[in-house]
């Protein structure tokens, strides 16, 4: 573990392990929430309908669907820009470090990265939008903070919970 990560376990409160991975659990499965949510306005987006169906956990058996050649012609496009925005989405929320050779490359990637987010943002607000400005803004914040943090804050809690089985 890094100096840095061994310093943020350190100052850590100092709950038992159980603790943490109970917040550990719900902050996965609030990611998981999350991101069911995300692909599934921004394929209702893409796809031009309105997304009349609840977002389900069940988005994920997508992936399934697709890798054993069950995914139906007219799903692949919206699959793959659902799917691919939110990659983006979680690779950026993770810190990803791109080579910084060449520049244009290192720079290019970052901002394809970060537009992608703003566009899946749109289908977001544009899922809420019957909820008038300030719901969609809201909605969309909220679904950005859970795709964007929740992973990573159920794998801090997570290892703050196996430091402290350590280091009890």
């Amino acid at each position: 573990m890094a100096a840095n990560a061994q310093t943020i376990m350190k100052n850590a409160a100092s709950w038992p392990p159980l603790v943490y991975f109970g917040l550990g659990l719900v902050c996965l499965f609030f990611w998981g929430v999350g991101t069911a949510i995300q692909v599934q306005t921004s394929e209702a987006w893409i796809m031009a309908v309105p997304a009349t169906l609840y977002p389900a956990i069940s988005t994920f058996q997508q992936i399934g669907d697709f890798a054993q050649g069950k995914l139906k012609a007219d799903m692949i496009v919206p699959f793959t820009f659902g799917w691919g925005t939110q990659f983006a989405l979680i690779m950026a929320s993770v810190g990803i470090e791109l080579p910084r050779h060449p520049a244009w490359r290192y720079y290019a990637a970052w901002i394809v990265s970060l537009l992608l987010i703003g566009v899946n943002s749109c289908g977001d607000y544009v899922y809420s939008s019957g909820y008038g400005f300030w719901g969609a803004a809201g909605f969309t914040l909220v679904i950005l903070f859970v795709t964007f943090c929740m992973g990573l804050l159920s794998i801090m809690c997570f290892m703050l919970g196996i430091s402290r089985m350590q280091h009890p």
